[in-house]
């Protein structure tokens, strides 16, 4: 297995963990009006898998589901706007069906790039050109840099029990 995707396999899990047991409620806690959600990192993560396995695939069929996913790793993350999908929306099905998916379109190639994707030339989802040794790098630590504000936000005293 390539070294990236051995970092993505760990970080991944790593997500999952933290995210097991998580109720609704959880998911959709926020620490302050515009704070984040342990749901909405979870999506954001979901997103940006879809991101770089839509741009790193050729021939990956568009999908709705995909497009919807990748909204939600600009909007009030890397762009102004609201988040894509409602509170309402993130649900635990939700996210670990988002979770499931981009990780289906994602790991065959984190875990088995081409050198022709390792060379691809691409613009980051912060507007950076990069190749998609550069796009991978990123997103193989992706997942474990918002766990950990996830593993925060569970140690909140007002997170719901």
């Amino acid at each position: 297995m390539y070294p990236l995707g051995v970092v993505w396999q760990f970080t991944r899990k790593r997500l999952a963990d933290v995210l097991d047991g998580l109720s609704d409620a959880q998911l959709r806690f926020r620490p302050f009006p515009t704070g984040h959600s342990a749901g909405e990192y979870a999506l954001h993560v979901a997103g940006a898998e879809c991101y770089w396995a839509t741009r790193l695939s050729a021939g990956l069929a568009p999908s709705p589901v995909a497009d919807r996913l990748e909204r939600a790793v600009f909007g009030g993350f890397l762009a102004e706007g609201p988040f894509e999908f409602s509170d309402e929306e993130i649900t635990v099905s939700s996210v670990r069906d988002a979770l499931d998916y981009s990780g289906s379109l994602i790991r065959p190639i984190i875990t088995a790039p081409s050198q022709e994707q390792l060379a691809a030339s691409l613009i980051s989802p912060i507007g950076d050109p990069v190749d998609g040794l550069a796009g991978l790098a990123r997103l193989a630590q992706h997942a474990g840099y918002h766990t950990g504000q996830i593993v925060l936000l569970t140690q909140h005293p007002e997170f719901p029990s």
